[in-house]
């Protein structure tokens, strides 16, 4: 089955946000999963 997630998140406590990073991508990684796109700035076509 497949399934996409997309987050968008403020980081407060950049030390903390490295501890879930390593967490994260081994639970994922575990379940066969992937990123793919992260850290990518919006192009923002129209609008604000």
């Amino acid at each position: 089955m497949t399934a996409y997630v997309i987050s968008e998140v403020e980081v407060l406590d950049e030390q903390l946000a490295d501890q879930y990073r390593t967490l994260a991508k081994r639970s994922i990684e575990q379940y066969g999963g992937r990123y793919l796109v992260r850290g990518a700035s919006p192009n923002v076509v129209e609008g604000n």
